[in-house]
Order: structure tokens, then sequence, then C-alpha cells
């Protein structure tokens, strides 16, 4: 079934794999981006491109409008005020589901380092929301040598 997902975060190293493999999989993508000309050099003309700000909620307002899915990839410096947004937008838009990249040291002992007490944040602003959700935790020993392609679990 085609669903309509909103990325946030869509031209960084981790959203680019997401946004090729939800539209490789039949998904209508669309993306929010800060440059409209950026976000076709990286990702093609595959996606629908909204161009705008994660850190305003009228921008975040006007993608997610008939999107059932929101995954958002993002920095330390934007995400926990985008999740706050997706969160107060989620049910007036129709969002039934977000996902969200975290991080595997996102554990209290690590809440000293500020990324970590973000993500954490972040986390609980996404847990407490009722929303259907997957928080992703990723890690990998070299980022040089991490993949650029994945594939979905599930297919081939």
């Amino acid at each position: 079934m085609s669903r309509q997902i909103l990325v946030l975060g869509a031209t960084g190293m981790l959203g680019r794999p997401v946004v090729r493999c939800l539209a490789d999989q039949g998904h209508r993508v669309r993306v929010l981006v800060r440059s409209i000309e950026k976000a076709h050099q990286i990702l093609g003309d595959t996606v629908e491109v909204v161009e705008g700000s994660v850190l305003e909620k009228d921008n975040i307002q006007a993608a997610m409008g008939g999107c059932e899915a929101v995954h958002i990839n993002l920095t330390q410096d934007t995400e926990l005020t985008a999740m706050g947004h997706v969160v107060d937008l989620a049910a007036d838009s129709g969002v039934e589901r977000v996902s969200y990249v975290s991080a595997t040291t996102a554990r209290e002992e690590n809440r000293w380092f500020n990324v970590v007490d973000v993500k954490m944040r972040t986390e609980a602003i996404l847990r407490s929301s009722g929303i259907a959700s997957v928080i992703f935790c990723p890690t990998c020993g070299s980022w040089k040598r991490c993949p650029t392609s994945y594939t979905a679990v599930g297919q081939p």
C-alpha cells in the first residue's frame, strides 16, 4: 500500500537512503528542505519538495498536510524543536506514525553529553505523544565504511 510520507532531514547522510528506499517501495515521498535546488541535486525528481525550515511550525504544518507518516532525521540543533512541532500538529494533519533516528548512546549515564541529552528529550516528546512510533538507534564502526544503500527489512 502506497503511503504519503514526509521526511525531515532528507538531504543528509542518513536521510538520503531513507528517501530512496521509501520511493523504491512505491511510497509518495515529500521532503521539507531549506533549498529546493540542493534537494533536486541530491534526491532527483522522484520526490515532492517543499521549501521551508523545520524550526518553523507553519512550514512543518504545510509539509505534513495529507501525509500519513513522518520520518525525522535531523541534527541536534533542530530535532527537538521539529519533533515538538510534529507531535503538536500530528492529530490535525492526519499523521498516524512517526519514526525518529536517535542514537545507541542515548542512555541516562551519557546524558551529560549535549547531543545525548537532546536525543533523550526528543525521544521523550515522541514517547509521551501517544502517536505510533519507531525510534531507530543506529550504530556503525566507521562512518567511512557505512553502506550508502540499504535494503528494507523483509525486502530482497
